[in-house]
């Protein structure tokens, strides 16, 4: 105590001893601040590794054409564009934390180096010819009468295959279909297309005044996914419907010249690939035949990545959002609030169609973002 004390009345004891205290803190905060800049390090480079996985899988695919056969790879080719921007925010995450030293790499971090350089100018080369076809289309330029058409797919919300009539009672129907016919009618369309669309649904929006609203319509409704309608207020000069269960309604817009607006729900790729892709081809085939102009709108279930879509436009058909440079638009999934991921629901037409303008609109209860389209064809429609 005698010694503690003479300590403390030596000039300047407690200033050192004070000094020396927060020496001590702050080597602890030193030694944390390497050992949380060492975990940084590891998990960027954690991060750099296994961000280039799903790369490798998408290239593997798109060489292999694995996405004919196998819906993991097709779902790979269809997010393509975010697949590409993972990768590259974990590539820079991954080199950011690798150069530490002005001398650059250090031989532990060139393996990494070396695989992101392949991976990126392989994602490069296999973008390319896909980023070309993001560009509009300046030969399909307007011609001739513009017609306004919206598509949408109702998706598994009220009234649909889920939930029967009785499930949300008629206020809760009623409430829906004038939802959704009020977002139709802010879109001005002359003709409407909708797929899943179940007799209850139909009923439904009949009440809404859909039916007053486009008093010419051609309905097809179904349990399941298989239903579909058009709705038009130019008047229809016949309607038919294929044979086959997944088969959509098509019409005959009365025009001066014939014009032919075809429903489309292809297959889930994820659960019946091989059926969608003869879809696809079914639909390619109708281009080919095609005397006059054809519209097709609905919900295609493929992306402008995939090589199912890259073949309609082989065939002659022309996206509305690739003629508007807008290829990178997006219309599921959805439910209002979250961005969607993909491109699945289309407008197309044959060579003689051309596009003014295309966009989406929120439809209420949908997984789906709708379509609408300026559409231009050539021939006077009535009532327009």
């Amino acid at each position: 105590m005698a010694r503690g004390r003479r300590a403390d009345h030596v000039p300047g004891y407690r200033w050192r001893r004070r000094i020396r205290s927060i020496a001590r803190a702050h080597d602890q905060w030193v030694l944390i601040a390497v050992s949380s800049f060492r975990h940084a390090r590891t998990l960027g480079r954690a991060i750099g590794w296994i961000g280039m996985l799903p790369a490798v899988a998408l290239l593997v695919a798109d060489v292999t054409r694995m996405e004919r056969t196998r819906p993991t790879a097709f779902a790979l080719i269809a997010n393509f564009p975010a697949i590409v921007v993972a990768t590259l925010t974990a590539v820079a995450i991954g080199s950011m934390v690798r150069f530490r030293s002005p001398a650059g790499p250090t031989r532990d971090q060139r393996p990494f180096i070396a695989a992101a350089t392949v991976v990126v100018l392989a994602l490069g080369w296999v973008g390319v010819p896909r980023a070309q076809v993001l560009h509009g289309v300046s030969e399909h330029a307007v011609e001739g009468n513009v017609l306004g058409l919206s598509t949408a797919n109702l998706g598994p919300g009220p009234l649909s295959r889920h939930q029967p009539l009785s499930a949300i009672g008629g206020d809760g129907a009623r409430a829906w279909a004038e939802d959704v016919a009020g977002a139709i009618g802010r879109e001005n369309p002359d003709v409407v297309v909708l797929v899943e669309l179940t007799p209850e649904r139909v009923e439904a929006l009949a009440d809404a005044g859909m039916e007053v609203d486009f008093p010419h319509h051609a309905l097809a409704p179904a349990r399941g996914t298989s239903g579909s309608g058009i709705y038009s207020t130019i008047p229809l000069a016949s309607s038919d419907r294929g044979t086959e269960p997944s088969a959509q309604i098509a019409v005959t817009l009365a025009c001066d010249g014939p014009v032919v607006v075809q429903a489309v729900h292809t297959r889930q790729p994820l659960a019946e690939l091989d059926s969608m892709r003869e879809q696809m081809a079914s639909l390619a085939d109708v281009a080919v035949t095609a005397t006059g102009p054809v519209i097709l709108a609905g919900d295609f279930n493929t992306t402008p990545f995939n090589r199912s879509f890259s073949e309609l436009l082989d065939a002659g058909w022309h996206d509305a959002h690739l003629d508007r440079g807008r290829g990178l638009a997006r219309t599921f999934p959805t439910d209002g609030a979250t961005v969607p991921l993909v491109l699945i629901d289309h407008v197309l037409g044959t060579a003689d169609v051309g596009f003014d303008a295309v966009g989406e609109f929120s439809v209420p209860g949908s997984d789906h973002l709708g379509v609408s389209a300026r559409v231009a064809v050539p021939t006077q429609c009535p009532n327009h």
